[in-house]
């Protein structure tokens, strides 16, 4: 899959926003193609000529770990608007003013903070089920010890103490 695909993808689940573009999303999906190696535990890079994300064995990525790089970007995308709200506090953003009996409205930025933060955290939590859900599919056990169609020899029966009290 191509990294420009995945930042369209990407531009579209989140509605066209105005304050970022399909560009800054592929160099953000560039820079941390590192993490997302971290996380899956599968080295992944950008191949300079195809512009894909694959492997070491130069496979295209999976859609599962596409997906874990994209909610990658929303949680970015959460926290950069958790840090812009947060530089606005300093700002005063009015929503309405009436003239008789003089009310102005203004935007609490607290709550909108504590609703940003609350998201970005729902998002982070849903990544690390998805990233559990990646590992836990590609998981291959490592060593098979014994052999289970041999039945074992019990030690109550061996020494036929089990439950049993000695004179």
């Amino acid at each position: 899959m191509k990294i420009i695909d995945i930042a369209e993808d990407l531009y579209r689940e989140l509605g066209d926003p105005t304050d970022i573009s399909i560009p800054a999303i592929v160099y953000w999906s560039k820079s941390n193609v590192g993490a997302l190696t971290n996380l899956t535990g599968i080295k992944y890079t950008v191949d300079a000529t195809s512009q894909e994300i694959v492997d070491e064995d130069s496979k295209e990525m999976v859609a599962e770990v596409a997906a874990i790089l994209k909610k990658m970007y929303v949680i970015h995308y959460y926290e950069l608007k958790l840090r812009s709200n947060i530089t606005g506090l300093l700002q005063d953003t009015i929503i309405s003013v009436t003239d008789d009996n003089s009310s102005v409205i203004k935007v609490n930025k607290n709550e909108v903070s504590k609703v940003l933060a609350q998201i970005k955290n729902q998002e982070y939590s849903e990544l690390q089920k998805m990233v559990t859900a990646f590992r836990r599919s590609g998981a291959k056990p490592v060593q098979v010890a014994g052999d289970d169609t041999v039945a074992g020899e019990r030690l109550s029966v061996k020494y036929n103490t089990f439950n049993r009290i000695n004179n």
